[in-house]
C-alpha cells in the first residue's frame, strides 16, 4: 500500500450507512478520513488538508448532482483529486465527471479493495506531484520561467522572444535546469511538466 502519512480522505455521500462503512474501512486500512453528508458540510470546514483525495457520490439528494458540485469543490480544495461514486453510472456520466475534473469513477456496488486500488493510484500520483514541486522549488524564478515555457513546447528561440532574453541565454538556463533537477533528457523534462500540469501547448501550437 502507498504510504498515506499526511494525506486526508474526505468522503461526501448522503447515504449514511455507506458513508460510515467506507470511512471505517479506510480508517482501519490506515487512512485519515472525514465523512460528510453533503457538499455544504464539507465546504463549511475552516481547514482543508493540502493533500489527499475527495470521494464524492453523484446523487446527493433529489436536487443535487455531485458532478455539478465539482467546480465548487475544486475552488475550495484545488489540490485534492476527486474520485466519483455512483450507483447509476454510464459512459456519458463518466465522461461528464472526467471533464468536470474527476480523476476516477467507481460504480456502486464496488468492493473496498477496488476503492483502495483507486486511492492508491491517486495518492501515488499526488505524491509524485509533490516531489516534483519540491524539486522545481530549488530553481530560481527565471529558471522556473524558462522551464514552464519549454514544457509548453516552445523552442529556445520562442522562449527567448517570450521572456525577453537571448536564445543563447535560454540554452544556459536549460542546461542549469537539467543539472539541478537531475534530468537526463528532454523527455524527462516533459514528464516532469505533465506531473506539474505545465504541458499545455503554446497558443497556436
Amino acid at each position: 500500500m502507498v504510504g498515506v502519512d499526511g494525506f486526508m480522505l474526505y468522503i461526501i455521500d448522503d447515504e449514511a450507512d455507506l458513508r460510515l462503512a467506507v470511512a471505517e474501512y479506510l480508517s482501519v486500512a490506515g487512512y485519515r478520513c472525514e465523512a460528510f453528508a453533503g457538499v455544504d458540510a464539507f465546504l463549511a470546514q475552516e481547514h482543508v488538508a493540502p493533500s489527499g483525495c475527495l470521494i464524492l457520490d453523484v446523487m446527493l439528494g433529489p436536487n443535487l448532482d455531485g458532478i455539478e458540485a465539482i467546480p465548487l469543490l475544486r475552488a475550495r480544495a484545488p489540490n485534492l483529486p476527486i474520485v466519483i461514486m455512483t450507483a447509476h453510472g454510464d459512459i456519458g456520466m463518466a465522461i461528464r465527471a472526467m471533464r468536470a475534473g474527476a480523476v476516477d469513477f467507481l460504480e456502486k456496488p464496488f468492493t473496498m479493495e477496488r476503492l483502495t486500488e483507486a486511492l492508491e493510484r491517486v495518492l501515488e500520483r499526488q505524491r509524485a506531484v509533490l516531489e516534483a514541486q519540491q524539486r522545481v522549488a530549488r530553481l530560481t524564478g527565471r529558471e522556473q520561467e524558462v522551464l514552464h515555457a519549454l514544457a509548453r513546447g516552445l523552442s529556445n528561440k520562442e522562449v527567448a522572444a517570450e521572456i525577453g532574453i537571448s536564445p543563447r541565454t535560454v540554452e544556459v538556463y536549460r542546461a542549469a535546469i537539467m543539472m539541478k533537477l537531475q534530468l537526463q533528457s528532454f523527455a524527462d523534462l516533459v514528464r516532469l511538466a505533465i506531473l506539474l500540469g505545465d504541458d499545455k501547448p503554446a497558443p497556436g501550437g
